[in-house]
């Protein structure tokens, strides 16, 4: 079986990315800190997530072991390993590094030809190529010559949330239905089907620049129409059909610039947008209190005049007919 080892054994380790890991049938090896926590992953070789959404369900993960951080053991299983995920805080990058550079010093000495990818699941910007270049630090020329033909670090987007853990037992993980896992095609070393969970893409920028302008940009609008109508949650806000089909043709006119930039097709782009909507249906998901509506305006015009979309907007009569004088004076 194919090995992965995946850096943090934390919710996001653990609801993310083992699960997609081991739907593509590989071993995978959680390293971390936490000694309890690697214990019971090594007691069964499984674990269960808890997927909360409106209909809740439980999935099994199989195939996974644990190994200690600090631990020699890691760096042996790097020797074999074809997948490197990381989900770690950004002060064990260097550690972390040193751990990844060690075993790539092995493989080079072996002559191992097996492509190895190194992907740092962390959503901030190029965090794969700054990981690389951490891991370079530790490496001789011949070492990196090594590197840059045989180990890829692809760029991601992860897209999942997990929420917080209200269980006594810190092994509880508790994650929403919808997840993506978007990977840059050409930073990949190797066979991009051997991660069948992906969506592997040619632009990873433009799937970036696409989930941060329609995410916000929903969670905006429906905030700031359900405070209009009384509400005091997004969950009440988008359960609102008139909300909904509001928020819905409104985002997909603003966001159908980025389409033409982009080239997403029509009908990718507004199933995208339908599902990013329904994700505020879920009634797990905390922290979703409207906030003041006078910030969520304020956003709300800084993102319509992003897209040059703001006179359009305020010139729907529809959303003015629902305010009264005194909602408009409130803002």
């Amino acid at each position: 079986m194919k090995k992965a080892i995946q850096f943090g054994a934390g919710n996001i380790g653990r609801g993310v990315i083992g699960p997609l890991l081991s739907k593509s049938n590989y071993q995978v090896v959680f390293a971390d800190i936490n000694n309890e926590i690697i214990n019971k992953l090594n007691e069964n070789n499984q674990y269960l997530i808890h997927v909360k959404d409106i209909e809740c369900t439980e999935e099994q993960v199989n195939n996974i072991s644990g190994v200690m951080l600090t631990s020699d053991k890691i760096i042996n299983e790097i020797v074999d390993a074809e997948i490197i995920t990381a989900a770690i805080e950004s002060r064990y990058i260097p550690q972390v590094a040193l751990i990844i550079a060690k075993g790539i010093k092995i493989r080079n000495k072996n002559g191992s030809k097996l492509n190895l990818n190194i992907i740092s699941c962390e959503n901030i910007i190029e965090s794969s190529t700054k990981l690389k270049d951490e891991i370079k630090k530790h490496l001789n020329r011949d070492e990196i010559n090594y590197l840059d033909e045989y180990i890829g670090f692809p760029n991601c987007l992860v897209d999942r949330i997990v929420m917080p853990n209200i269980n006594e037992n810190d092994f509880y993980t508790q994650v929403e239905k919808y997840c993506q896992w978007i990977i840059d095609r050409n930073g990949f070393k190797g066979d991009i089907s051997s991660i069948e969970s992906a969506n592997f893409v040619d632009d990873l920028n433009a799937y970036i620049e696409r989930s941060i302008f329609i995410i916000n940009t929903v969670y905006a609008m429906t905030s700031y129409f359900g405070k209009l109508r009384g509400y005091t949650s997004i969950e009440e806000s988008v359960n609102d059909k008139f909300i909904y089909d509001l928020v819905k043709d409104l985002v997909k006119e603003s966001a159908s610039k980025i389409a033409v930039k982009y080239k997403f097709d029509e009908k990718s782009n507004l199933g995208y947008i339908e599902k990013t909507i329904d994700r505020f249906k879920n009634p797990y998901l905390k922290g979703k209190e409207i906030r003041t509506g006078k910030n969520q305006l304020k956003r709300l015009n800084e993102y319509a005049k992003m897209t040059n979309n703001f006179n359009s907007f305020t010139s729907n009569l529809e959303i003015f007919n629902m305010l009264n004088d005194d909602m408009r004076r409130s803002y």
